[in-house]
């Protein structure tokens, strides 16, 4: 189950989604279960399809791409989120960008914050985001358009996580001497739970099973 690769377990099992256009910066899941993801250059996405459909590796394990051309789109940012309110957001420099997901089309949402790397959605539609200025973590809520500022790790963000309870998992570049990072584990108030420092440093992060991969 775990082909075409010998080297993995056969717990898990392969799907490739990217041989191509592979500076992937940021990636969300749609609602019909197709991967997207910045393609890290313009005003440009990468729409995957739903199922392995061509063959790689002797098996067909590999998801096909489409580069879709959004209408509008402020580029400067990478990450990406699918809302709750079944809009598509993503990050750039003129602040979050709202991206209608039936004709690709995108606006600049106003009183938000340009932002590069780093943002995800919690369960109750609010969304949490690493805006430009050093450190800055800010929460934009599509409900009523209220976007603050809500913790600071001090350091340069790159990845972003939510667990399914509300909990917030950031991963901070460059704390204290040069190349040391650690994971914050905040709430969507901004309180610091936990903080981990790693021996390496993390550029993206997922919340899967009860942990922070």
């Amino acid at each position: 189950p775990s082909g075409p690769f010998d080297n993995l377990d056969d717990a898990f099992v392969a799907e490739i989604y990217s041989r191509d256009w592979s500076n992937a910066q940021g990636m969300a899941w749609l609602p019909d279960g197709r991967l997207i993801r910045t393609d890290g250059f313009g005003a440009h996405f990468i729409l995957h399809s739903a199922t392995a459909d061509t063959t790689f590796h002797g098996a067909s394990t590999l998801h096909s791409a489409t580069l879709l051309g959004v209408a509008g789109y402020a580029s400067g940012g990478f990450g990406t989120t699918q809302g709750t309110d079944g809009f598509l957001y993503s990050q750039s420099s003129s602040g979050l960008q709202k991206i209608n997901l039936g004709t690709f089309a995108a606006t600049t949402v106003a009183g938000t914050a340009a932002g590069t790397y780093g943002m995800r959605t919690l369960s109750n539609g609010k969304i949490v985001y690493a805006s430009n200025v050093t450190g800055q973590i800010r929460l934009y809520d599509p409900s009523n358009g209220s976007d603050v500022a809500i913790y600071n790790t001090g350091a340069s963000n790159r990845g972003i996580a939510v667990s399914p309870d509300g909990y917030i998992f950031v991963a901070a570049w460059g704390v204290g001497l040069p190349g040391a990072c650690r994971t914050d584990v905040i709430t969507e108030a901004g309180a610091l739970i936990a903080s981990s420092a790693t021996s390496h440093c993390a550029a993206g992060l997922a919340f899967v099973e009860g942990k922070a991969y």
